[in-house]
């Protein structure tokens, strides 16, 4: 298995103090404005919050950031007369943030991009640091982490919590399922939405460890029904992927969860993902993906290029292609509106069992015990990660982390340990 054995060359630094940094000495005033509004009349808006406006671009995500620029000519003035001020700001959300120096003078927009540059290097080269997390007792078979936690779910029936940005342990053990744990989603307000094939979607209270709802599924002929995925909008709205080949929209906020069913696949939804709106992207095992319009409620188009069952999805969001992975062993690029097949990424040599793309990255996930990083720019594999002990069943990956779950499992690839 690879594990980094290499040292990054990094700027030498402390932690960053804010107090040290330049202040931006404020324009004098002509005079004493009469009110707030003589004041945007006079200043425009921009200048009159001044302050204000910098502190909200400072919660921008890097992106957002770089395109502030573009927005107007206030916008573009701001960024150059505030600019190590928001790019600190940026830093300071990092992993390596002990690294950034305290030196105000140093151009921190430069700094950014030659440390997103060395993580960039480790990602195609292979290096990192490598944790093995033990608990589980069975396949680790679904995994979702934030800015606080990781959420792991096993065939065991647990549900684990772990520390996974501090010392990296389990802080907790959430019980109460019955079957496999297929999916785990960490919501806004501090709460997690499972679902299992236990034929029940569960909600934990986090902060209590506490399940705080329990709704089982009923199939169309009045049986239950195991419940394969789960996507969440963050705030309490799921889709559930199901057995009887049907998709469904639940609202654990209101009584009776359940708002729509939707029943497109002839045989079960394996996996789906959803841009937290109105569109959601499906694949089951009649080997079909499809596209479904929730504001239409109608179905706005279909895949059919893979030989199995497609088991695995990845999405963005409108504007970007699907990624589906299946039992045939390949991946299949498509559009989202149309259908109309891209690419087919071979290698893998037995099925896929997990997707995921994050900006211009792209990982999978098999049964061939590896994991593959792809450039979707080249569409080509640029690094293979191998040595597991059993399946590759999960997996969740960021800038600076990946994680994948196997056989009673979870290990944990961190890309810019090496810079700090």
């Amino acid at each position: 298995m690879l594990q980094g054995d290499g040292v990054a060359v990094v700027p030498a630094g402390e932690v960053a103090d804010r107090g040290g940094e330049a202040e931006v000495a404020p324009a004098p005033a002509a005079s004493e404005p009469a009110s707030f509004g003589e004041l945007l009349a006079r200043t425009g808006p921009v200048e009159a919050l001044g302050e204000i406006w910098v502190q909200v671009f400072e919660y921008l995500p890097t992106s957002d950031l770089r395109s502030l620029p573009l927005v107007c000519k206030r916008f573009a003035e701001m960024m150059r007369n505030y600019s190590n001020q928001l790019w600190r700001a940026v830093l300071q959300r990092q992993p390596w943030r002990e690294t950034l120096p305290r030196k105000s003078s140093r151009n921190l927009r430069e700094f950014y991009k030659f440390k997103t540059l060395e993580t960039t290097r480790n990602w195609r080269e292979g290096r990192c640091v490598f944790t093995c997390l033990w608990g589980h007792t069975d396949y680790v078979c679904c995994l979702n982490f934030d800015d606080k936690v990781l959420a792991s779910g096993s065939m065991d029936t647990q549900i684990r919590i772990w520390d996974i940005h501090g010392d990296r342990s389990c802080v907790a053990v959430l019980e109460g399922h019955e079957g496999t744990v297929h999916q785990v989603r960490l919501q806004k307000d501090g709460t997690l939405a499972s679902c299992s094939g236990d034929r029940t979607v569960r909600v934990w209270d986090l902060n209590t460890q506490q399940q705080v709802l329990s709704h089982t599924l009923m199939s169309s002929n009045s049986g239950t029904c195991p419940v394969y995925d789960l996507k969440s909008n963050g705030w309490g709205e799921l889709v559930v992927a199901c057995h009887d080949g049907s998709f469904r929209f639940l609202d654990t906020r209101v009584p009776g969860l359940e708002v729509s069913r939707v029943l497109e696949h002839t045989g079960s939804v394996l996996c789906l993902e959803w841009d937290r709106d109105r569109y959601v992207v499906t694949g089951g095992t009649d080997k079909i993906c499809r596209t479904f319009d929730r504001r239409m409620n109608a179905s706005l188009c279909t895949f059919a290029k893979h030989r199995r069952a497609c088991t695995t999805i990845a999405w963005d969001g409108p504007g970007s292609n699907v990624i589906s992975g299946s039992f045939d062993r390949t991946v299949r690029l498509w559009s989202w509106s149309t259908g109309k097949g891209i690419k087919k990424l071979t290698g893998h040599t037995e099925s896929i069992s997990c997707v995921q793309v994050h900006r211009k990255r792209m990982v999978t996930g098999s049964n061939d015990r590896t994991l593959r990083l792809w450039s979707l720019k080249s569409n080509r594999c640029i690094q293979t990660f191998g040595g597991f002990s059993g399946d590759v069943f999960s997996l969740q990956f960021s800038q600076s982390l990946m994680v994948n779950g196997s056989c009673r499992t979870i290990n944990v690839w961190d890309f810019e340990a090496l810079e700090r």
